[in-house]
């Protein structure tokens, strides 16, 4: 079922300003934004509720650790703070971070 929603307005936020810090436009092809967000709900309304519940958390996790690491929510970051954090986990010492990093990047674009 296309265009089927699952997350609300803010979350669909956060999933379009992660997608527009991971894969940033190029000469051929469109970066990230708003259609890989949609498409990323449409793929996640589809899976189990509790597929759903974890992404959720993740993305709430987005947010809540940019404000506790650079003072504010991860949707209000300029692009290149968002890169910088986004960076700043995949090199993270912490486990958590990666993982959480790797499992938001798992969604499919």
């Amino acid at each position: 079922m296309q265009g089927q929603r699952c997350f609300t307005a803010h979350e669909r936020r956060i999933i379009a300003q992660l997608a527009r810090s991971a894969i940033p436009a190029g000469e051929l092809l469109a970066g990230g934004g708003q259609e890989t967000a949609a498409r990323v709900e449409d793929f996640m309304a589809r899976s189990p509720a509790t597929q759903r519940r974890v992404f959720r958390l993740l993305l709430w996790l987005t947010e809540i650790r940019a404000l506790g690491t650079k003072g504010r929510p991860f949707c209000l970051l300029g692009s290149g703070d968002q890169e910088d954090l986004l960076r700043s986990w995949q090199k993270s010492p912490l486990f958590v971070d990666r993982l959480g990093l790797r499992a938001l990047s798992a969604a499919p674009t």
